[in-house]
């Protein structure tokens, strides 16, 4: 009779784990993978505030927090001090959507009558807003474009071998915005990527920690 039982209660485990996976010790039970969890709210807000026209994957990978940028004046120092003969330079401080940012601009000119113009921006942790500053342009006839990759930003600089012109505009660590315009430019300046050198980048990132 005994056996009877027994031999029952088996039957009805197997029959009962081909249903629900019963009569399996709880403890070597494996809990069921979670699936990857995504910022959703934080990749809406992404979306609603970057121009639409912007396509490249770092500004893409851009995020919007509330940090304070440094003092405008704080900037200055980490504008380029041997470029020729600085004419004058300012600061400013933009409110941009409830988020600050802060500016200094240095402008200068060379022996040769090259003008430059050179313009940092701390979005602190705002960049985001303003992803089509370095979105690569469209190219036009007479005008090079080139995209710029530097060890902590991207970006792109143009030049109009026809007028002489230029621009240039980098985003680093994600925060600074590096502008630079050149008018009158000399085959010796037809490349800003030398004036940005000039630019204390490392320096900017380090005060920024």
């Amino acid at each position: 009779m005994r056996n009877t039982v027994f031999i029952g209660i088996v039957s009805a485990c197997v029959v009962l784990s081909s249903l629900v996976s019963g009569c399996v010790d709880p403890q070597k039970q494996q809990p069921a993978p979670q699936p990857e969890v995504k910022n959703e709210a934080q990749d809406s807000v992404s979306k609603a505030v970057i121009a639409p026209e912007v396509k490249s994957k770092e500004l893409l990978e851009l995020t919007l927090k509330k940090i304070e940028p440094l003092p405008g004046k704080e900037l200055l120092p980490f504008l380029p001090t041997n470029l020729g003969n600085s004419v004058s330079s300012s600061t400013a401080r933009v409110n941009k959507e409830g988020y600050n940012w802060s500016k200094t601009l240095g402008e200068y000119i060379l022996s040769d009558g090259t003008s430059i113009t050179v313009g940092i921006t701390d979005y602190g942790g705002s960049a985001i807003l303003a992803a089509r500053t370095y979105e690569i342009p469209t190219t036009e006839v007479g005008v090079t474009v080139e995209k710029l990759n530097l060890p902590k930003g991207f970006g792109y600089k143009v030049y109009n071998d026809a007028t002489k012109n230029g621009m240039l505009a980098v985003l680093v660590g994600k925060r600074f915005g590096i502008e630079i315009e050149g008018k009158n430019m000399s085959e010796k300046f037809g490349d800003l990527s030398r004036v940005l050198d000039k630019v204390n980048i490392e320096g900017l990132l380090k005060k920024a920690k």
